[in-house]
C-alpha cells in the first residue's frame, strides 16, 4: 500500500499516509479502493478523507464527471439513481437477513425497467443499452457464471446508503428498527449513511434507536456519524445503564472522548 501511495502521490503521500484511519487503511488493502482513496485525496488536495461515506461520495462524483467524461452516452445523467437502484434491491434480497451479491443479468434488466417505467420512453431499449454502459464503463462487472455484481461489496453498500439516506426522512422510527435495525446485513449501509446524514436530530434518533437494540450496534454506529456530530453520540453512550460502557467500538478520536 505504501508503495502505491508514494507512485501515485510522489509528493502527498506521506501526508495522504498520516490521515488514514485505521479502517481506511484496512480498506486500502484493497487495490481499487486505495486507487480511490489516492483520486480522492488527490482531488481534494490533501483533504477529504474524514469518513468512508464521504470518501464514495466524493469519489463517484470524480467517477462520473472527470475521470470518465471522454464517454458520450445519454445514459450517463441515469448513472448514479440505476446504480442505486440495483443496490438498493440487491441488498434487500429476497428475505430479511440475506444479501445478495450478484444478480442474473435478466433480474438486473428486469429491476432497472421497472424502475424506468414512466420515466423514460422505451424502458427496454433504454436498459438494454444503458446497462452495458455501466459494465463498461463503471463500477458494475460480470462475475461468476456470467452475473452482474459491483466490483466490490462495499461499493453496493454505498449505493444501499444513497438509497437508505433519501428514505430516511419518510421512515418511523418503528419501521426503522424493525427493518432495518434489527438486521446484520443493514449496519455496514447505515453506518455509511450515517457519515453522510447532516441533520443532528436524524442522526441522534438513528444512534439512539440502535442502542436499544444492541449496545454495540449503537456504538459502532455512533462512531460512524460525521465527525461534527460525535461528540453528540458519545455523550449518548457515555449516558448509558452498561458497564463496561462500548466506547471501543465507537472509533471516535481521543480528543471527541475527553470532551
Amino acid at each position: 500500500m505504501k508503495n502505491f501511495i508514494s507512485a501515485y502521490l510522489p509528493s502527498q503521500g506521506r501526508e495522504m499516509l498520516r490521515q488514514l484511519s485505521h479502517r481506511l487503511q484496512e480498506l486500502g488493502q484493497t487495490p481499487l479502493l486505495l486507487w480511490m482513496l489516492c483520486s480522492v485525496f488527490n482531488e481534494s488536495q490533501g483533504q477529504g478523507l474524514t469518513n468512508l461515506g464521504s470518501v464514495f461520495q466524493r469519489f463517484t462524483e470524480i467517477y462520473d464527471i472527470k475521470l470518465k467524461q471522454d464517454v458520450a452516452t445519454e445514459s450517463r445523467k441515469w448513472w448514479p439513481r440505476l446504480l442505486q437502484e440495483l443496490a438498493w434491491r440487491m441488498t434487500c434480497g429476497d428475505n430479511p437477513i440475506e444479501i445478495k451479491v450478484a444478480v442474473e443479468m435478466r433480474e438486473a434488466k428486469a429491476v432497472l425497467v421497472e424502475f424506468l417505467r414512466d420515466k423514460v420512453p422505451y424502458p427496454e431499449n433504454c436498459v438494454a443499452e444503458w446497462l452495458e454502459d455501466l459494465l463498461n464503463h463503471h463500477l458494475l462487472q460480470r462475475g461468476v457464471g456470467n452475473k452482474i455484481e459491483f466490483r466490490h461489496q462495499l461499493i453496493q453498500e454505498y449505493y444501499t446508503a444513497e438509497r437508505l439516506l433519501q428514505y430516511l426522512p419518510e421512515l418511523s422510527s418503528a419501521t426503522l428498527k424493525r427493518d432495518y435495525l434489527n438486521y446484520v446485513k443493514w449496519t455496514e449501509p447505515l453506518a455509511l449513511m450515517l457519515n453522510l446524514v447532516t441533520q443532528e436530530s436524524r442522526v441522534l434518533n438513528v444512534v439512539k434507536l440502535a442502542l436499544t437494540v444492541d449496545w454495540k450496534l449503537g456504538s459502532r454506529l455512533a462512531g460512524s456519524v460525521n465527525p461534527q456530530f460525535q461528540h453528540q453520540t458519545v455523550c449518548l453512550i457515555n449516558n448509558l445503564d452498561a458497564s463496561p460502557r462500548p466506547l471501543g467500538m465507537t472509533r471516535v478520536s481521543q480528543c471527541v472522548l475527553n470532551q
